[in-house]
């Protein structure tokens, strides 16, 4: 071992061998395998400042060294993404490169130095009124900024901003369309701001139609037919029938859809807007989605109404929507009655080619003919004649009157004796009709008798070897001649006679 020492040290006090290339001209001596934190970031400091010539602005390293916080660890991306947010929400930069992302959902965070510096150029750009084109990424995370408040001063000023940069890059760039629609949309009702704000949205269009729909005898014509358009998924505005018709299809859908909405409204429960377009639904509700969003209200709890149709609930951190289950899109079923109606004014105007459509009911293609029937008649007026007046002769229309006026005038004997002569003959008033005189077949008068004076309906249905609601359709069909409206309505599966014709009923049908 002694031999080993000494050699050992000879070497090591041997200058030349050290520097020779053995050695590599290097000295090797003991090293932490643990080295700390500082020397990391100084070394990753180091790194960055060779990849680029240009020093790294104070704000972007800021916002570097805050997610590199041991705190933050334990934060959320959202919370991150709003106080790196902060950090430079004055920032302006005048980046020269050009260094996009593709990124779905971009945040700070994920971003390289070009990328960052390349966003903030554009963001500048868009602050002084420009509207220079960029990435999709870039445009989303502009709208994230302004969803959590960063550059603005309060939620008003966010939703102006939102609603210009909707306009300015809406048709530049479709992709977003939509989703800043949403956003806006969200960004009213998450902050309670005043309903109004949206009236121009498209989700608050079809509320109003909707409305109008369902209160139709408050509108005119116009206002329904426009409603009618708007909320129903086949749109006649642009149908061919529509160019050649003038006002008729406006007045003629505008007329069906009061006539049947009254009709229907008589023999059934539910009314016809529940028909068309369904009923009320509460279900959950995503705010903001697709989008990066750091709450601004805890467990707090409130309740937005944006319309009578349309309203919003926050509790236990979730939120609620309800609306009625067509709200959320067109109604099929108001389009098929729309295509059922313009057939009709096709077929009446010598149309040979229709829309793809169900023939319409019974009931609704009778109702249909006697409305369009009273609108035809009102719209044919009668030619009026010119009158020209020759004043010359006025003066042989004065001594012509007088002597007509003096012929009329009569003593007070001459007056009795001529209302006597025309006193008219006493009119006999005709006997209620009866079982005979009613288009009534011998079943259906068995039905119809049994729901007038107490009997057993299910009995004379089962006895005329028939289903009540096959009598009840067929007594409608028969009648609506004579009523101009349904007789039987029901109550679940049970028959109701409609009150109003009760005692007109009993007289055409005795017992």
């Amino acid at each position: 071992m002694a031999d080993i020492n000494d050699l050992i040290d000879k070497i090591l006090s041997d200058e030349k061998l050290k520097n020779s290339k053995a050695f590599g001209g290097k000295i090797y001596k003991d090293e932490p395998i643990l080295r700390p934190a500082s020397s990391l970031q100084t070394g990753r400091a180091k790194q960055v400042k060779m990849q680029s010539s240009d020093p790294l602005p104070p704000v972007i390293d800021e916002m570097k060294r805050l997610s590199y916080r041991p705190d933050v660890a334990w934060k959320t991306n959202e919370w991150l993404f709003a106080a790196q947010g902060k950090v430079a929400a004055d920032y302006e930069d005048s980046f020269e490169g050009r260094e996009e992302t593709s990124r779905d959902m971009p945040v700070y965070k994920d971003l390289s130095t070009a990328q960052l510096r390349t966003y903030f150029t554009w963001r500048t750009e868009v602050r002084h009124g420009g509207t220079p084109m960029t990435c999709l990424a870039y445009m989303k995370l502009y709208a994230y900024e302004l969803i959590n408040l960063i550059g603005v001063s309060d939620e008003r000023e966010a939703f102006d901003k939102l609603t210009d940069f909707a306009a300015a890059y809406s048709e530049k760039c479709p992709e977003i369309r939509d989703e800043l629609s949403g956003w806006i949309f969200d960004h009213v009702v998450y902050n309670r701001l005043d309903p109004s704000l949206l009236d121009s949205h498209p989700d608050v269009q079809l509320d109003k139609a909707l409305i109008t729909l369902k209160h139709y005898e408050e509108h005119t014509d116009s206002e329904l037919f426009e409603a009618v358009c708007t909320a129903s998924s086949y749109d006649p505005r642009n149908s061919a029938y529509a160019e050649k018709s003038d006002n008729i299809l406006e007045k003629g859908l505008a007329a069906v859809y009061r006539a049947y909405a009254e009709q229907y409204g008589k023999s059934h429960i539910k009314t016809l807007f529940d028909k068309l377009i369904g009923g009320e639904a509460i279900t959950r509700y995503t705010m903001f989605r697709g989008a990066v969003l750091y709450p601004r209200h805890g467990i707090e709890s409130f309740d937005y109404e944006l319309n009578e149709l349309h309203s919003f609930r926050l509790t236990g951190g979730m939120w609620y929507c309800k609306r009625y289950l067509s709200g959320c899109h067109s109604s099929k079923h108001l389009g098929e009655f729309v295509r059922m109606t313009e057939n009709e004014l096709r077929r009446r105007n010598g149309m040979s080619r229709l829309l793809k459509a169900d023939e319409p009911p019974k009931q609704l293609k009778t109702l249909m003919k006697k409305v369009l029937d009273s609108l035809e008649e009102s719209a044919v007026k009668p030619q009026v004649q010119d009158i020209e007046i020759d004043i010359s002769k006025l003066d042989g229309i004065r001594k012509a009157s007088d002597i007509t006026r003096e012929k009329l005038i009569v003593d007070e004997d001459e007056l009795a004796e001529i209302a006597a002569a025309e006193q008219p003959e006493p009119v006999t008033v005709p006997e209620p009709q009866t079982d005979s005189e009613t288009p009534l077949g011998t079943a259906e008068t068995a039905f119809m008798k049994a729901l007038l004076y107490g009997g057993d309906a299910d009995s004379a249905a089962r006895s005329a070897g028939s289903m009540v609601s096959l009598l009840a359709d067929s007594v409608n069909e028969k009648l609506f001649d004579i009523f101009g409206d349904t007789v039987i309505g029901f109550d679940g599966e049970t028959p109701l006679l409609i009150e109003d014709y009760i005692d007109e009923l009993k007289g055409m049908i005795l017992p």
